[in-house]
């Protein structure tokens, strides 16, 4: 049994990363202000307190990314801290939202692996997507785009990751011939 795995470019990894950075950010912003102008001294300690963990979180981030080690923080780990100091400081609505970006990080983050076996692809939609070979026209790698053309007039087309995709483009497109040829004999 031939099988190809091949992963997609994730396309809106830097959106992500760019709008979870900039809501940790706002969620900072926010401690820093309750910290200065609350009026509650015991309160306003509460919020300080989280400020120096998050800003310790901050230097070991950048320690770790410096020192280049298999060990790094990302925004998830800021998510989850943000979470745990709005519960210490019983804001707990405010704990929603780092709580629903933390939850729905494995999600934005995952790998887009496309699977391509003798019965069937596998596509990493959500939830993921089994495609018979009975339902293409064609499918095509090339110059790293991934073509599949659906008998419905659909088509999905997008960039592989070639860093992390090492396939013989020819082997491939024989394989799917081959496929799409064997499901047309059956028919």
């Amino acid at each position: 049994m031939q099988k190809f795995e091949i992963t997609l470019k994730n396309e809106k990894l830097k959106l992500y990363n760019r709008i979870s950075w900039l809501i940790v950010f706002i969620h900072i912003i926010i401690f820093l202000y309750l910290g200065l102008f609350s009026k509650d001294r015991y309160i306003a300690g509460g919020y300080r307190i989280n400020l120096i963990i998050l800003g310790a979180a901050f230097l070991l981030k950048y320690y770790l990314q410096r020192k280049k080690t298999k060990w790094q923080i990302n925004v998830e780990a800021f998510f989850w801290l943000l979470m745990i100091a709005w519960i210490t400081t019983q804001q707990y609505w405010l704990s929603i939202i780092p709580a629903v970006f933390f939850s729905l990080s494995p999600f934005a983050l995952r790998k887009f692996v496309v699977t391509f076996s003798d019965e069937k692809i596998y596509y990493p939609s959500f939830p993921l997507k089994k495609i018979d070979w009975k339902e293409l026209n064609n499918t095509i790698l090339k110059d790293g785009l991934l073509t599949i053309d659906f008998k419905n007039n659909k088509i999905i087309q997008q960039a592989i990751d070639e860093n992390r995709t090492t396939i013989n483009e020819k082997e491939f497109n024989e394989f799917c011939t081959r496929q799409l040829g064997s499901t047309a004999s059956r028919v």
